[in-house]
């Protein structure tokens, strides 16, 4: 099944954890990063990004990812870009950030939904239960092992209301946009809720 999204992911820890869920749910999933992830996006960098190509058209989106988007005359039904992203140590670019705000002016904007982890994605996982990598150089095992651990349908089904209920993230709507569309899924979860991020409001 073709995700109908694309993920711009922040670093390389994104780009497993996305690849290797999808993967465990035969789902194709398009995701966008630099280098593999190596060269990290911040939330700074996204305008730029998103008022290149390849999303500066849905045609062009299409183009640069084929195998994953159901394209024909113009449109991709359902289609979303979710950027996730890290805190960016400012408090006052949370807001204009996660409500969209901040991406306004890119070419794709109706089609935004912007995904934050706050501070970062290792916190939201240990929020979670899921516990961290010692340090910055495990964190490519970590992830493998974590996606390794929820590779099932009860583990991701686990992972996602874990998602729903953390305060520090909205990568459930992420999730949400697919599994409501995947036989297997659509009839166990529950919509994203609305997060109040209160802890940028400190």
């Amino acid at each position: 099944m073709r995700a109908n999204q694309v993920i711009i992911a922040a670093g390389r820890s994104e780009v497993i954890l996305f690849n290797g869920i999808y993967s465990a749910m035969s789902v194709d999933a398009a995701v966008f990063s630099r280098n593999g992830g190596r060269q990290g996006i911040s939330i700074s960098h996204l305008p730029q990004i998103l008022a290149s190509s390849p999303f500066d058209s849905i045609r062009n989106v299409s183009k640069a990812f084929p195998d994953h988007l159901d394209y024909n005359r113009g449109m991709i039904p359902g289609f979303r870009i979710f950027p996730v992203v890290d805190f960016d140590g400012d408090n006052r670019d949370v807001l204009p950030y996660v409500t969209g705000n901040y991406l306004q002016g890119v070419p794709l904007s109706g089609y935004v939904t912007p995904i934050l982890n706050y501070p970062c994605l290792e916190g939201v996982m240990e929020d979670m239960g899921y516990g961290g990598p010692e340090d910055g150089n495990e964190k490519v095992d970590f992830y493998h092992g974590l996606v390794r651990k929820i590779g099932n349908r009860e583990g991701i089904l686990q992972f996602y209301g874990n998602l729903v209920d953390c305060e520090l993230t909205n990568m459930d709507q992420v999730l949400y946009h697919v599994m409501s569309r995947v036989p297997a899924f659509q009839d166990s979860v529950e919509e994203p809720r609305e997060k109040g991020w209160d802890i940028a409001r400190r």
